[in-house]
């Protein structure tokens, strides 16, 4: 699966060559990943993000955000890709939709959103004296996403590349009245339920302009409406089903059992002719290589004598305006009350805060263990969760409870982080009178977490870059030839279905690169 050869002197060092080089644990970079290994090509993945399915704090493992997946099957990219690398009853196993799908905390209600129209009537008739506005609005965007479905399914190729497919798609996008009526929709306005939808947009894409109105509204929020998903007891999460299936196909995912840093990109005119690990005097060479990770993260792998002009430039069009600051409570079962649901929107009485998301996940003991190479991860039998240490005989939960939080607070050192994060604490036990936290923990303000934390688990990007659409970022294409992007700064304003469509693109193009270039070109 690799060459070795040496080179340089005095020092011999080895080199090991590869098709495809990917840098991060992004789920575009992932998909892109495993497509090309299915396709016959050795790849490497480097998880040089580190972020698992949790960190260990305090004898547990907690998870770095609230998980917010919209339903995967039947989406057009998840269809395609999934589909290719046979895994689509895999992914159907590893996620059900949450029962109810939402819950809403607001002083002065508490109310379910089940996915069935005449529960969701009578929830809604009894919290509100006028219920016809709310499941209106609350209707409309569930059927939002069906308007761009036609766009979505059509088989050109988005995020388009250059100056005639960015005609190409603009022309197609005029000629489809439906995604017309999507881009030009309107935020709900009229009912408190129409705050929450705009809220809750932030948390499932990764545009900070524009968030709460066309596409990101229509298509990532409404998809996500259309029945949030969770992780099914006894099954790897989407990353962890890529991971497997990557190995099963004959390349190597790099990370897993011990870090794998990237310390540096060698560049040599227009083209990286190397990667340089922490800690390994080896020299991975690729033909192609792919970054699934974040443009700011990315820019500090290239040297300072190599940074090319044009790179910089696209990396830095890249400005964090906003990520998630989650705060997680291990709380006795029996202490939570019956009613609370295991997904939910909690609307505090200090505006200041913003909307919270919250999820309730079973409690596991023990600091994750990592996998042997080569095996897929470890499950536990009782929580399901991949990396998992033992199962919990106490029957404990974590609160995984969240915030937005402007990009500048996180510049001003521990202090104020600590503070917002005891009022997203206080909030959260205002709705819960009778519950005493056993643990408290906050990732960001964690050593455990430092690793993984390296990259936000949900930034809110703004992005100098003409918008297609409104909802994409970055070309996947950069200065340098054989160096592409597939993170989730390509097509922010579509959230996971973006990084979806992103990691096909990205498989098709270095697909290209590949047929056109000798295997030993790079050596």
């Amino acid at each position: 699966m690799l060459y070795t050869a040496c080179v340089g002197q005095p020092s011999l060092t080895k080199r090991q060559l590869h098709d495809v080089l990917v840098i991060g644990s992004q789920l575009g970079g992932l998909v892109a990943a495993a497509l090309l290994a299915k396709r016959g090509h050795r790849v490497r993945v480097i998880d040089h993000d580190g972020q698992r399915d949790g960190y260990p704090d305090q004898g547990y493992t907690l998870p770095y955000a609230p998980a917010l997946l919209p339903p995967l099957k039947g989406l057009p990219a998840a269809e395609a890709a999934f589909g290719e690398l046979g895994m689509l009853t895999d992914l159907g196993r590893a996620l059900t939709p949450h029962e109810p799908a939402l819950q809403i905390l607001a002083p002065g209600h508490r109310f379910d959103l089940p996915h069935d129209a005449a529960l969701r009537a009578r929830e809604l008739a009894r919290e509100f004296a006028d219920p016809k506005g709310a499941e209106a609005a609350w209707a409309a965007l569930q059927a939002a996403p069906e308007l761009a479905d036609a766009f979505f399914k059509d088989a050109a190729p988005f995020p388009a590349l250059g100056f005639f497919e960015q005609w190409r798609s603009r022309r197609r996008a005029q000629a489809d009245a439906s995604l017309q009526q999507a881009l030009t929709m309107p935020p709900p306005e009229g009912h408190p339920i129409a705050a929450v939808a705009r809220g809750l947009a932030g948390f499932v894409t990764h545009l900070d302009a524009g968030a709460s109105s066309g596409l990101a509204l229509s298509r990532a929020l409404g998809l996500w409406l259309r029945g949030p998903q969770r992780e099914v007891p006894g099954h790897l999460g989407v990353r962890g089903l890529l991971h497997k299936r990557i190995r099963e196909l004959g390349s190597e995912v790099q990370g897993l059992d011990r870090p794998a840093v990237v310390d540096e990109l060698q560049i040599r005119g227009s083209r990286v002719t190397g990667v340089k690990l922490q800690g390994d005097d080896g020299l991975h060479v690729g033909r192609a290589v792919i970054s699934g990770t974040d443009a700011q993260a990315l820019r500090r792998l290239v040297p300072p004598q190599a940074r090319k002009k044009h790179l910089a430039e696209q990396l830095d069009a890249v400005r964090l305006q906003r990520f998630l600051l989650a705060v997680n409570l291990v709380v006795p079962a029996r202490d939570l009350p019956q009613g609370l649901a295991a997904l939910g929107v909690l609307i505090p009485r200090d505006e200041a805060l913003g909307l919270l998301v919250y999820e309730v996940l079973p409690a596991v003991r023990g600091a994750p263990a990592p996998p042997a190479s080569g095996s897929a991860r470890p499950i536990s039998a009782k929580t399901g969760r991949a990396d998992a240490g033992t199962a919990n005989p106490d029957d404990e939960r974590v609160i995984c409870v969240a915030a937005l939080v402007r990009a500048p607070t996180r510049d001003l050192g521990d202090e104020p982080l600590e503070q917002l994060a005891a009022q997203v604490r206080a909030a959260m036990l205002e709705v819960l009178p009778f519950v005493r936290p056993k643990v408290v923990s906050v990732p960001l303000l964690t050593k455990g977490a430092n690793r993984g934390s390296r990259l936000s688990p949900h930034p809110l990007f703004e992005i100098d870059e003409p918008a297609v659409l409104g909802v994409t970022g970055l070309s996947l294409r950069t200065p340098l030839h054989n160096l592409f992007l597939a993170s989730r700064e390509v097509l922010p304003g579509l959230g996971v279905e973006g990084e979806l469509l992103t990691g096909l693109r990205v498989a098709e193009r270095v697909q290209r690169v590949l047929h056109k270039k000798d295997p030993l070109a790079a050596a």
